[in-house]
C-alpha cells in the first residue's frame, strides 16, 4: 500500500480560501458518467458506497460550521475502486478542508493548479493507489476517491460561512442522497444556538422523523438510521427575534480565519395590506393547563387576534378529551367576532385528557378553500392521552393526509411536560415554526412574540438613510443586498 500526502489533492486554480461559495455534499453513487473534464477512470467507477455517513455541527447565529464524515470499506475487494460526488452549493458557504485517515495515519489535502492536481490523480488511479481529488465546477465542488483493495478510509470534508437573511428567515440546505437510495447508517447531529438573540422558531423539513431537544441557547436536532434511506435534502429553516430594531456587529472564528457579519434590522414602521389570511388557533385546555397556565394562554390569545385585519378570516377550536369549535364556519376579523372569541376563551375551563390528535382533525375542518393565506397554530402542554395516541409517527401520518389545503401549521409546546417531538416534527412537516416556551412570568409575552414571528409581513423592499455622515462607501450596491 502507498498512501502519501501528495495524493490527497485540491485542485483549485488559485487559492482555496478565496472560493466564497459552498454547501454541504450529496452523495451521488454509482454515476456511469464521469462527471469530470479531466480526470480518467470511469471505466473504474463501481458500486463502492459509504458505510456510514456523519454530519454533526453547528449554526451560532448565522455562522455554519459543520463536519461531514463518509467511511468507505474496500478491504474485501481485489481491485481498487472509485466513487464520484458532488459538493452542492449554498451562497457563503465554503469548503474550508478535506482529508482522509487511513489506518490511524490523517493525510490532509494540497492546494494544487488544477491541471496538475487532475494529472496527478490520474496517475495514482492507472497506479491503483489511493487517491482523493477535489476540483472547482461552476457553483460547486466535484470529488474523486480511488480507494485501493483491501483497506478502508474516513473522509472528513469540514464547509463553514455566515448564513444571509433574507424574508426574515435564515435557511441552510443540506442535501443528502440526490434522490438516490443508500444502504449506509446516517447519523446527523446539528445543533442551532445564537449568542446575541431568542431562537423565535425553527423548521427541519426533509427527514422522516428526528429527534429535538431544548437547549440554554437554542435546539439540538438528533437523526440516525441504518436502512434503505431516500432522504434528497434536509432544509433547516429558523428565525430569530426581529420585530426589536437595531443593529449588532458579530463576530466569528474557527481557530484559524475570523468572520464578522453585521446585522441591520430597523423596525418596520408602515406595512401595507397584502393578502388576506386565515388563521385557527388551538389552544389545549387539558387539566395540566390549570392555574396560571391557562390565564397566560388567554392573555397572548387575546393580544394575537387584536392584530387581525377586518379582510382576514379566523376561528378558535379548544380540547381536553373533548373538541369544542367557536364557529362552524370562519369568521372576518370583526370588531365584534373578535370580541365574541375574547369571551369564548376566557370562559374556557381547563380539565379532561389530551386529544391532540382530534384538535388537528378539527382545526384542518374548520379550513375553508380561497386564495387566502392558510395557517394553524396549535399551543399545548403535555403528551396526548386521549383520541389517537399510539404513535407519533400515527398522528403526523393522519395530519398529512388531511392538510390537503396546504395549511402550514406551526406549533408551541408549553412546558416541560409537552411532547416537544410531536409539534416539532408537526411544524417540520406542514411548513411551519416550532418553539418551546417556559410557563415563566413571561410566557404570554413570548407567546405573541412567536405569533408575531409567522404572522408579520416581512418588508420586500426597503430604504436606509444615514445622517451626518460625511462619507459613505459600499462594497455591494444596497439594492442588490438579501432582504433582511
Amino acid at each position: 500500500m502507498k498512501v502519501d500526502t501528495r495524493y490527497i489533492l485540491l485542485g483549485f486554480v488559485g487559492i482555496i480560501l478565496l472560493v466564497s461559495a459552498m454547501a454541504i455534499p450529496s452523495l451521488l453513487t454509482n454515476d456511469q458518467s464521469n462527471p469530470y473534464d479531466g480526470p480518467a477512470a470511469s471505466a473504474k467507477l463501481g458500486s463502492m458506497l459509504p458505510d456510514d455517513v456523519t454530519i454533526e455541527g453547528s449554526i451560532i447565529d448565522s455562522y455554519v460550521d459543520i463536519l461531514y464524515t463518509m467511511r468507505f470499506d474496500n478491504s474485501e475487494s481485489a481491485t481498487a475502486s472509485e466513487v464520484n460526488w458532488l459538493f452542492e452549493l449554498q451562497e457563503g458557504i465554503r469548503l474550508s478542508n478535506v482529508s482522509i485517515v487511513i489506518g490511524k495515519v490523517t493525510y490532509w489535502g494540497q492546494v494544487m493548479p488544477e491541471q496538475a492536481a487532475i494529472e496527478e490523480y490520474n496517475a495514482s488511479v492507472e497506479a491503483d493507489e489511493s487517491a482523493l481529488l477535489v476540483v472547482k465546477s461552476g457553483d460547486g465542488y466535484l470529488v474523486s476517491l480511488n480507494l485501493e483493495n483491501g483497506i478502508e478510509a474516513i473522509v472528513d470534508v469540514k464547509i463553514e460561512g455566515l448564513l444571509a437573511r433574507k424574508l426574515g428567515l435564515y435557511s441552510l440546505d443540506i442535501p443528502i442522497s440526490g434522490g438516490v437510495p443508500i444502504q449506509t447508517n446516517v447519523i446527523i447531529d446539528l445543533s442551532i444556538r445564537s449568542n446575541f438573540d431568542s431562537i423565535a422558531g425553527y423548521s427541519i423539513k426533509g427527514l422522516p422523523s428526528f429527534t429535538a431537544t431544548d437547549l440554554t441557547d437554542g435546539i439540538s436536532i438528533d437523526y440516525s438510521s441504518n436502512n434503505m434511506i431516500l432522504i434528497e435534502e434536509l432544509e433547516i429553516r429558523y428565525t430569530l427575534n426581529r420585530q426589536i430594531g437595531g443593529s449588532q456587529l458579530l463576530t466569528y472564528t474557527n481557530g484559524t480565519d475570523n468572520f464578522f457579519v453585521y446585522l441591520l434590522a430597523p423596525s418596520i414602521t408602515e406595512v401595507s395590506d397584502g393578502a388576506y389570511r386565515q388563521y385557527v388557533f388551538i389552544l389545549d385546555k387539558s387539566g395540566s393547563m390549570g392555574g396560571n397556565k391557562i390565564e397566560q394562554a388567554r392573555t397572548a390569545f387575546n393580544s394575537m387576534i387584536e392584530t387581525l385585519r377586518p379582510n382576514d378570516l379566523f376561528n378558535v377550536v379548544a380540547f381536553d378529551n373533548e373538541i369544542s369549535t367557536l364557529w362552524v364556519e370562519p369568521h372576518s376579523a370583526s370588531a365584534s367576532s373578535i370580541e365574541e372569541a375574547q369571551t369564548w376563551v376566557n370562559n374556557i375551563q381547563p380539565g379532561g385528557a389530551t386529544n391532540f390528535h382530534g384538535a388537528m382533525m378539527a382545526g384542518l375542518d374548520t379550513m375553508t378553500t380561497g386564495d387566502n393565506v392558510k395557517a394553524i397554530l396549535m399551543l399545548s402542554d403535555g403528551l396526548p392521552t386521549a383520541g389517537e395516541t399510539t404513535t407519533t409517527l400515527g398522528i403526523l401520518t393522519a395530519v398529512d393526509a388531511a392538510n390537503d389545503l396546504g395549511v402550514s401549521i406551526s406549533a408551541v409546546a408549553f412546558g416541560s411536560d409537552s411532547d416537544e417531538n410531536l409539534m416539532a416534527n408537526l411544524a417540520a412537516q406542514n411548513d411551519g415554526f416550532f418553539v418551546f416556551i417556559q410557563p415563566t412570568a413571561d410566557a404570554a409575552a413570548e407567546l405573541v412574540q412567536f405569533y408575531y414571528e409567522f404572522a408579520t409581513p416581512i418588508a420586500s423592499s426597503y430604504a436606509i438613510e444615514f445622517g451626518g455622515v460625511l462619507d459613505m462607501s459600499t462594497l455591494r450596491p444596497l439594492d442588490e443586498s438579501p432582504i433582511c
